[in-house]
């Protein structure tokens, strides 16, 4: 139950955030999400080395090999996150 909590706070908190969001215009958060991907980018190296440590520490709670591989992430899936951030 412990990842469905984190999971729902996760939730609970975006939809906040997604109501605070409202009167920002779409310039102003197409910025935003410009500036997240660039970092993202830039800390990418340091985005892999963390996910490496939460798929071992995943592996060690018993997670399922399902879950660990949707867990893991490569080069290839940071770019798309990237472009992501730039699809209408």
């Amino acid at each position: 139950m412990e990842v469905k909590n984190y999971i729902e706070g996760i939730a609970k908190k975006a939809k906040k955030s997604s109501i605070l969001l409202r009167p920002v215009s779409a310039d102003c958060k197409n910025r935003a999400l410009g500036g997240i991907a660039d970092f993202l980018d830039k800390n990418r190296q340091a985005v892999i080395e963390s996910n490496r440590t939460d798929c071992e520490n995943a592996k060690k709670a018993g997670l399922s090999k399902a879950f660990l591989d949707r867990l893991l992430l490569a080069d290839n899936q940071i770019d798309g996150m990237i472009q992501s951030f730039f699809k209408e």
